[in-house]
């Protein structure tokens, strides 16, 4: 069998969380981690999901009403997920989901930057609950590499002792993609870095 860099990541929440409390979709793009997230919702559950790009919320509410899903319980913003904490404010995440490289259909006008995605990894690290978890599929091959090298110096710096890491990627394969979970271990009241 093999599975796609999205696939893993679904596999993790959907292995390591319930479907209730807050569940934040970062980067949008087609809809497919929404209408996951959506399809595994429980009672308690919420979606915030996150993108600057317009056709973004067209292909993910298409996506949604083509499964049938109740959209009552998802709450689209139309911002960069470096705004993620204005947004959240105090309240815990269960899990997030990253999805870095383009918008898949746009040409590439809409894409991912680090300095950004760290930002964003910053304000969920920051609310993410006991147990909660981080999922994160990194192309490399859309710039160079440049996001994932940001992104693996940043994850080296997180405190070992309150977040426990993890990077998946395909042996022999050039420009494989990198999968990242990072799931809260430790105490509360430890600084994540």
């Amino acid at each position: 069998m093999n599975l796609s860099v999205t696939e893993v990541a679904h596999l993790y929440v959907s292995h390591l969380t319930d479907g209730n409390g807050l569940y934040i979709d970062a980067t949008l793009g087609n809809g497919y981690d929404t209408l996951f997230l959506a399809q595994r919702l429980g009672e308690k559950g919420k979606i915030f999901a996150f993108d600057i790009a317009p056709q973004a919320f067209l292909k993910s509410k298409e996506l949604l009403e083509k499964h049938q899903i109740n959209r009552t319980n998802i709450t689209f913003i139309r911002d960069s997920h470096e705004n993620i904490a204005s947004y959240i404010k105090e309240e815990m995440i269960t899990a997030a989901m990253f999805n870095l490289g383009y918008l898949p259909g746009s040409g590439q006008k809409y894409k991912t930057e680090a300095a950004v995605t760290l930002q964003a990894l910053d304000a969920v690290l920051c609310n993410l609950q006991q147990g909660g978890i981080v999922t994160i599929c990194s192309y490399v091959g859309h710039d160079n590499g440049e996001e994932d090298a940001a992104l693996q110096q940043f994850l080296l710096n997180v405190n070992n002792k309150r977040y426990e890491i993890t990077k998946t990627t395909a042996i022999g394969r050039k420009l494989s993609p990198n999968v990242y979970l990072i799931i809260k271990t430790g105490r509360t009241d430890e600084k994540y870095v």
